[in-house]
């Protein structure tokens, strides 16, 4: 218990006066009542239990405090985690693109509207945000082929098209 208190008051700082800092040592660490306290600090039992009863809140509020601050530190923490994350995709992805040929490169930058594909496959990549090739490559056939009006006819065109550029679907790009 001691040792306990010792850290909260650590991590309370000077917030807390020296008379409640002797009371709660009296009270909570040496198991004196608080008429004990009052006669060794020299003040009537009721002052003591007023100002441990302060100390108490204050303590409260401080533990409160505290577990905020560790929430947002948590919080922080998983953030800061996610972007390594991201930050190592996007290395994978580079050292992706990197290896990929000049041709290669060229036509994932292309714009899908650019490419020879349909007009059938150009409207089902227009109304699902995929406006590059690159943004194309990197769905899966079967989730391709869960995008409204894309059937297998448009899913084969895709491929076929992906295929003749040494691309293929699930690319990290």
């Amino acid at each position: 218990m001691e040792d306990l208190l010792q850290h909260l008051l650590l991590l309370a700082g000077d917030k807390f006066l020296l008379i409640e800092r002797q009371v709660f040592n009296e009270v909570l660490v040496r198991n004196k009542t608080f008429r004990e306290v009052a006669r060794s600090l020299g003040q009537n039992a009721s002052r003591q239990e007023f100002i441990f009863s302060r100390a108490c809140e204050k303590l409260i509020r401080i533990i409160d405090d505290a577990n905020g601050k560790l929430r947002d530190y948590e919080k922080l923490a998983r953030e800061l985690n996610d972007l390594k994350a991201a930050q190592h995709t996007m290395k994978e992805k580079m050292s992706l693109r990197d290896k990929l040929s000049p041709e290669q490169k060229k036509i994932l930058d292309m714009s899908v509207d650019a490419t020879e594909l349909s007009a059938r496959v150009k409207s089902i990549c227009s109304r699902n945000g995929i406006r590059s090739v690159a943004d194309l490559v990197v769905f899966t056939r079967s989730d391709l082929c869960k995008l409204r009006n894309c059937g297998e006819t448009s899913a084969e065109e895709m491929e076929s098209f992906l295929k003749k550029h040494k691309l293929f679907w699930g690319m990290q790009v």
